[in-house]
C-alpha cells in the first residue's frame, strides 16, 4: 500500500515505511469482533469496546487497545487450534494458525468448527483475555499499556552462565509495533533489528542505517547498546562510501 500510495520514493518515505506501526490484521478483525461483542457480559467490557472503537489500529506503546487486541487474538488462536489438536500438538499449533484465526473471525467457510460455536468461541476468547491481563497488569485496564506488553530484550550470548545475565544484558525496553506491522518488533526477542536505506542515486554515494542491539558485544565498550534510543526514535547514522568522503570523516578506532 505504501509503495504504490506515491510514483516517486525518497530516503524519508522509506524512513517511515520502516517506522510504520499500523496492523492491517486489527485493522480488518475489529469490525467482526465489535460486532460480536456489543451484547457481552464482563464488567470491564464497556471500557475495553470503547477504546477499540477509537483505535485506528496503530500498534503504539503508550495504547491500551493494542494490548486487548492481541491478547484476545493469541486467546483466539489457542482456541481456533484446539478445535482440531490438543496436547503439545495444539500448542504449537497455536503459534502457526494465525492467518486462518484472522479469516474465520469473519466467516467460517471451511466449517473449521464443528463441536463449538464460532461466535461465542470468540466471545470467550476475549473475556479470556480481560481475565489474563487483569491477572498480569492489575485492574485497572487504562495501565495495560501495550509498551508494558511488547518489550525488546538483548540477551548476551553468556547471560545462561549463572548470574551473568544480571551483568551482561541491557534492561529489556518498550517498544511500538508488532509481529506483522512493517516496524516488525516481533514477540519481544524477535524482530527487526537492523534498518538500513540505500538511494543508488545519491551524491556522495551513501546509506543511512540503525542497529538496535549496537555495533559492539563486548559489555566494557561505549558502543554496548548505545544505538537503541536512536533505533527507537527512528533516527539513522549516515555511512558514506565515497572514498575521499568516507577518508575525511570516519575512522576505525579498535575498542
Amino acid at each position: 500500500h505504501m509503495l504504490n500510495a506515491t510514483e516517486k520514493h525518497t530516503v524519508e518515505t522509506f524512513r517511515q515505511m520502516q517506522l510504520d506501526t499500523l496492523s492491517l490484521r486489527a485493522v480488518a478483525g475489529l469490525p467482526p469482533l465489535l460486532r460480536l461483542l456489543q451484547d457481552g457480559k464482563h464488567s470491564q467490557l464497556p471500557s475495553a469496546l470503547k477504546l477499540l472503537e477509537q483505535w485506528t489500529g496503530e500498534m503504539k506503546k503508550e495504547l491500551v487497545a493494542p494490548t486487548l487486541f492481541n491478547t484476545f487474538f493469541q486467546c483466539w488462536c489457542d482456541r481456533v487450534a484446539a478445535e482440531h489438536f490438543d496436547g503439545p500438538i495444539k500448542r504449537f499449533m497455536a503459534t502457526t494458525v494465525g492467518g486462518v484465526a484472522a479469516r474465520l473471525l469473519h466467516e467460517d467457510n471451511c466449517q473449521w468448527f464443528k463441536t463449538a460455536d464460532r461466535e461465542q468461541e470468540i466471545r470467550l476468547a476475549f473475556y479470556q483475555a480481560l481475565e489474563k491481563l487483569t491477572e498480569q497488569l492489575g485492574d485497572d485496564l487504562n495501565q495495560w499499556t501495550w509498551g508494558q506488553v511488547q518489550v525488546i530484550r538483548f540477551p548476551h550470548v553468556l547471560a545462561e552462565r549463572g548470574d551473568l545475565g544480571q551483568l551482561l544484558n541491557p534492561p529489556a525496553q518498550p517498544v511500538d509495533g508488532d509481529m506483522v506491522t512493517v516496524c516488525n518488533t516481533g514477540l519481544a526477542a524477535t524482530g527487526a533489528g537492523y534498518r538500513l536505506i540505500h538511494d543508488l542515486g545519491s551524491q556522495p554515494p551513501e546509506m543511512v542505517a540503525i542497529d538496535c542491539q549496537s555495533q559492539s558485544g563486548y559489555p566494557g565498550s561505549p558502543h554496548y547498546n548505545d544505538q537503541f534510543t536512536s533505533w527507537a526514535a527512528g533516527q539513522y547514522h549516515r555511512i558514506c562510501l565515497d572514498r575521499e568522503d568516507s577518508e575525511a570523516t570516519q575512522t576505525l578506532v579498535p575498542r
